[in-house]
């Protein structure tokens, strides 16, 4: 079995934050996930809007490495918006810039502790 496949069979998200604090990393939302982030923390979407985003290139942005560089993590590195994160986040590690190759999955392990678990999973 190889890394990718023992990835995608054997990852289990741990809630650390280490992809949060990935260098370089940008999360975009579409306005449904605005909706469904202001309504979970019970803000007006407006106001969520005006506070928690900006706009790039036409797209909404909640974080990239100047603008909410930790996005919502609390103070034990715990996703305040967990139950409804972008579908951007749902997908780590499942990107393309991860899944290359080997050498990214076996960087990207260095940062992630449940890849790590994943792609050392005794089989």
């Amino acid at each position: 079995m190889n890394l990718r496949e023992k990835l995608q069979k054997f990852f289990r998200c741990q809630q650390c934050g280490a992809c949060c604090k990935r260098e370089g990393g940008i999360v975009y939302i579409s306005m449904e996930e605005a909706e469904k982030i202001a309504s979970l923390l019970q803000k007006p979407l407006f106001v969520f809007l005006q506070e928690n985003c900006k706009k790039q290139r036409g797209w909404l942005v909640i974080s990239d490495s100047k603008f909410n560089p930790n996005c919502y993590l609390d103070s034990k590195n715990r996703c305040q918006i967990y139950s409804c994160r972008p579908k951007f986040c749902k997908q780590y590690p499942f990107v393309p810039e991860i899944l290359k190759d080997d050498s990214s999955i076996k960087e990207e392990a260095n940062l992630c502790p449940a890849i790590f678990e994943a792609i050392n999973h005794p089989l």
